[in-house]
């Protein structure tokens, strides 16, 4: 089945090929002028090849911005790489990510080793040293691109009422949010802690480099370059009613709302089980069909789950 899987996987990125994008170089990444230019993925559990929501999630978003470069980090020493249109897939380690950060000493101590959220805490220290060391942007793999994102260097999202997301963000090279971060994970880190490294500390360093005591103040006075963006621009769903994206009942609710985001974000940790048929009729189901019809297409033919 695992191999099925692959060489499904390895279908939807060859029959992508045909598709007509810029071609972008990975030694773009030492380039300051183009750092901005990279949206980055991370999948952090080891696994050996991408579930077709995650292949969506980089279709979708490599059809939408077809101008920058979409590599995708994967932790396996052994996987297919495929290269085609604007995405770069590339397979990397922690040593290489978090070599010359703040972060590096805390990898080795292994403390994240003991904790039952390691791939959750690997996978937030990665992205700190990935947009700090390269610049660019971040995004969750459990997403679905809509629409172009906005051309700022620097933005961050609001989650909800003074609560900065840490999965979808941009920033410059060297940014002193990302180092103050990083800096800070280390001496806050506890192994059972599952969110203390995560949305928590990112959205207090964010505060504190605007100069204000809160995310509404930051907006309010607009105290620092850096744009933020409402919760709406990716959750017009918000994450307690994350089933509706998987059912028909509320579909042209969320479709209208959906009208103002640049994409939707499903809360894999809550949803990675939830299996749609062909035609279920879902939001998710629909935003697929528009969104990465390759994927979905690939997805129909291996049985119709996704």
């Amino acid at each position: 089945m695992d191999n099925m899987r692959t060489l499904q996987v390895g279908l939807i990125f060859c029959s992508m090929l045909s598709i007509l994008y810029f071609l972008v170089d990975f030694r773009l990444l030492s380039d300051h002028k183009s750092a901005t230019k990279n949206i980055f993925f991370i999948e952090t559990s080891g696994a050996s090849s991408l579930n077709f929501r995650q292949v969506c999630a980089i279709e979708s978003t490599a059809r939408h911005n077809p101008f920058m470069s979409i590599i995708v980090l994967l932790f396996t020493k052994h996987h297919v790489k495929y290269e085609f249109s604007n995405v770069q897939m590339r397979s990397t380690t922690f040593e290489e990510i978090f070599e010359g950060t703040p972060l590096e000493k805390w990898y080795f101590q292994k403390k994240w080793n003991r904790s039952v959220y390691k791939v959750y805490h690997l996978s937030d220290a990665a992205r700190y040293a990935v947009i700090w060391k390269h610049g660019g942007i971040y995004l969750d793999l459990d997403i679905i691109m809509l629409k172009s994102l906005p051309s700022f260097s620097n933005f961050v999202l609001k989650a909800r009422a003074n609560r900065i997301c840490n999965g979808i963000f941009g920033l410059q090279r060297n940014h002193s949010i990302l180092y103050n971060c990083m800096k800070d994970f280390v001496k806050v880190y506890k192994s059972n802690c599952f969110a203390c490294v995560g949305p928590i500390l990112f959205t207090k360093r964010f505060v504190s480099f605007c100069g204000e005591k809160n995310v509404d103040d930051v907006e309010k006075r607009k105290s620092c370059n850096v744009n933020i963006l409402n919760p709406i621009s990716a959750f017009p769903v918000p994450y307690r009613k994350w089933r509706d994206y998987f059912t028909n009942s509320k579909s042209l609710d969320i479709i209208e709302k959906m009208n103002n985001s640049y994409m939707i974000h499903v809360w894999n940790k809550f949803s990675s089980k939830k299996i749609l048929h062909k035609n279920s009729g879902s939001v998710y189901e629909i935003a697929m069909t528009r969104n990465c019809p390759t994927t979905y297409a690939q997805a129909i033919k291996s049985g119709g789950k996704l």
